[in-house]
């Protein structure tokens, strides 16, 4: 049986998002944007080790 692997990614920089996670956050760490970069490429790295490794049991990979 193969798994899908999902990752989600949101754009930190589209403005629109601020707008709307400020209308629905409900604490102060909710608005932190360091839970929004990627400047250790976190997610080039997991991607590559995904290829490089050959997980068998992967089925298809999808960034939401």
């Amino acid at each position: 049986m193969k798994v899908d692997v999902v990752y989600t990614w949101v754009d930190g920089g589209n403005p629109h998002y601020w707008d709307l996670l400020r209308q629905y956050s409900t604490e102060k760490p909710d608005l932190n944007p360091e839970r929004f970069r990627d400047s250790y490429q976190m997610m080039r790295y997991s991607l590559r080790s995904l290829a490089q490794f050959g997980a068998s049991w992967i089925g298809r990979i999808f960034v939401v």
